[in-house]
């Protein structure tokens, strides 16, 4: 990492800004996963199925930090030095059950009931020892903080659906369903300062929050062909959420309650034998990830904090789409959406330390152009094609008594796909990604962009198939540049490096008949919470709903 922050009174931070003194980085790590599922045919009205996915992981990280702080004149007044050596580990458990029972099997009228447990563990910590220097590096030692972190996340997740399917007639079909979920996280982390031979417990940075949270949601959605070539769906979906969060360590509880109805609307109407065009609206709700709730604060460097907010709102948007498609498949798609209580990590400088915080602070207009092309050659090569750019209007407010202002936004990504069947039981995929140079709330990024390519063959009748894939084939992905410029006067410019390239290896086999798998690839129950696991962006969790 390469970078600096400049302060409005002519201060400034820079790091690794040396020949020899970069952000230097050792990051081993190790990732395992695996799944399966069985499929049982009561009769020919009911059908039970189970699976089971497993993930763990492991990554280790050692770096070695210099930052310099200058006056607005130049010279160097203070620096220090931090080193680290962490690890992190994940560990991910699903287990579902799906049932599904048939009454009509004519019409297509059935039931189904899916349930699912999720058992994730976040663990991780290390040592970091922070120097501090009276002038330029390696000069007088000022003093130094010798810090020990473990953090341990275990979170649990039950959810279970109950989803209706009853066609009345040829033209008429009646949707509708329950679903309820649950989820506990329970957060640890405790730092403790080393002090010679001694180990002691910093209370002030350390704590022990548990979360909690239940949603309830029901819907109805009927689809109605008015004729062979115009269909309309409209729905109706009610959620509750009740939310608790304790922080143990300060004695202090938060919580809240929201619910909500999101109607939708999706209209059909088919042009040719092979082209058609789609209007959709829908109202949704987008919680924040439970990271972003969590109130734990996070030593990132020796001068810089990160804190969740457990005060956070759901964004509510209304979406509407237009889409062109050809031969079932979209090839121009327009979109407008428009958002309240938008998520953004927000910087706060107090003296020459910065804090960072996600807030809800303003509303945004979003619009939205997407473009795809597929084309066969030669019977053995499928060609895809797909452009998406957007462009933004946020009105926000950075801090309470601020006033409101508007910023434009716009963002943009490219990718190539190539499937080439060289044998009937071998192939080869070659794709290409790109991200556009793109502009955020506060910030800007460079292009990125990548090649990857994959050979995948079948053994066995198929039932074996072995991939090996190189990704980031010309390193042109291990950089990503943030430029930010905050209301407040601070601008800063970092420049980030990873192990972009790198290879895998695949392999699964298949049981049985390829033919009974339907009944697991119905949509998971706890999909939505699994999601939210996850640190999440400046948009928050993953889209609410059923």
């Amino acid at each position: 990492m390469d970078g600096f922050t400049a302060f409005p009174d002519g201060t400034r931070w820079e790091i690794n800004r040396g020949e020899n003194e970069r952000w230097l980085v050792n990051n081993p790590g190790s990732f395992i996963s695996g799944r399966g599922g069985l499929d049982y045919h009561i009769n020919n009205q009911n059908i039970l199925s189970f699976s089971y996915r497993f993930m763990q992981g492991t990554n280790n990280n050692h770096g070695n930090l210099f930052t310099r702080m200058m006056n607005d004149e130049g010279v160097i007044f203070s620096s220090f030095q931090q080193y680290h050596d962490s690890y992190n580990r994940w560990e991910n458990h699903n287990l579902t059950l799906n049932y599904q029972h048939i009454f009509d099997s004519a019409n297509q009228r059935q039931f189904f009931i899916d349930a699912s447990w999720v058992r994730t563990t976040l663990s991780g910590g290390g040592d970091n020892n922070i120097i501090f220097f009276n002038g330029d590096i390696a000069g007088n030692v000022a003093g130094s903080e010798p810090i020990t972190l473990e953090v341990r996340l275990p979170s649990d997740i039950f959810s279970a659906r109950f989803d209706l399917e009853f066609p009345i007639n040829r033209e008429t079909r009646i949707e509708t369903g329950l679903r309820y979920s649950f989820v506990n996280n329970d957060n640890r982390q405790r730092y403790y300062d080393r002090l010679l031979d001694t180990v002691i417990l910093n209370h002030s940075m350390s704590d022990h929050y548990i979360y909690s949270e239940h949603i309830s949601a029901a819907y109805v959605q009927v689809n109605h062909s008015f004729s062979p070539r115009f269909s309309v769906e409209a729905g109706l979906r009610f959620e509750h959420t009740a939310l608790r969060g304790e922080s143990r360590t300060i004695d202090s509880i938060h919580t809240n309650r929201y619910f909500g109805f999101f109607p939708s609307l999706n209209v059909n109407k088919m042009l040719t034998d092979r082209s058609g065009l789609n209007f959709s609206y829908s109202r949704r709700l987008t919680r924040p990830s439970y990271m972003l709730l969590n109130p734990i604060i996070i030593r990132n460097q020796a001068f810089a904090f990160v804190q969740g907010n457990p005060y956070l709102d759901p964004q509510i948007s209304h979406i509407f789409r237009l889409r062109y498609s050809f031969n079932h498949m979209p090839i121009l798609t327009f979109a407008y959406e428009r958002s309240d209580g938008d998520i953004h990590s927000i910087t706060h400088f107090r003296g020459d330390t910065a804090f960072s915080q996600p807030q809800n602070i303003g509303a945004t207009n979003r619009f939205g152009l997407g473009v795809t092309f597929q084309r066969m050659f030669f019977e053995r090569w499928r060609f895809v094609t797909s452009i998406d750019g957007s462009y933004l209007r946020s009105s926000v407010r950075y801090e309470e008594n601020g006033e409101w202002e508007t910023r434009s936004q716009y963002r943009g990504w490219a990718w190539i796909g190539n499937e080439i069947t060289i044998l009937p039981t071998m192939s080869m995929d070659v794709n290409a990604w790109g991200q556009l140079p793109s502009r955020g709330l506060f910030s800007t990024n460079r292009t990125m962009y990548s090649v990857d390519i994959g050979i995948r063959k079948s053994f066995f009748d198929r039932s074996l198939t072995a991939r090996i894939s190189v990704n980031d084939v010309f390193n042109t992905a291990s950089r990503w540049t943030n430029d930010t410029r905050l209301p407040t006067g601070q601008h800063s410019r970092m420049e980030h490096y990873w192990a972009s390239r790198s290879i895998s290896f695949n392999l699964s086999y298949r049981f049985g008949r390829g033919n009974v798998v339907t009944a697991r690839q119905r949509r998971d129950a706890a999909a939505e919470e699994a999601g939210r696991m996850g640190g999440g962006g400046e948009g928050g969790g993953g889209m609410g709903g059923m």
